[in-house]
């Protein structure tokens, strides 16, 4: 994260980041605002899901860049093959291409 915020990472390296990150921590929908999956015994919510402007804000991008990308993301995600191309930098932007 901190190359990040240096500007040492290229965006096609911003954008394998974000679909990491995204991965791990979810994209929150529009208009809510805690994760149900992640309530306690007496039903509080503990975990916020950060959305696409949260991501944004991380990865010193516009919150479109991230709306683009997050395309992408589900696009190259729900296809199998795809997905497992997309397991590094490089497979990334091979299954980004093999999309299109």
């Amino acid at each position: 994260m901190k190359q990040v915020e240096r500007g040492h990472w290229s965006n096609e390296a911003k954008e394998y980041y974000y679909a990491k990150r995204a991965e791990a921590l979810g994209v929150r929908e529009r208009g809510k605002t805690w994760d149900s999956r992640t309530q306690d015994n007496i039903g509080v919510n503990t975990t916020i899901i950060p959305s696409q402007q949260d991501h944004a804000g991380s990865l010193g991008v516009h919150r479109d860049t991230i709306a683009r990308w997050e395309e992408d993301r589900k696009e190259i995600m729900s296809d199998p093959e795809l997905a497992e191309k997309a397991t590094t930098l490089e497979g990334y932007k091979e299954a980004k291409k093999l999309r299109s």
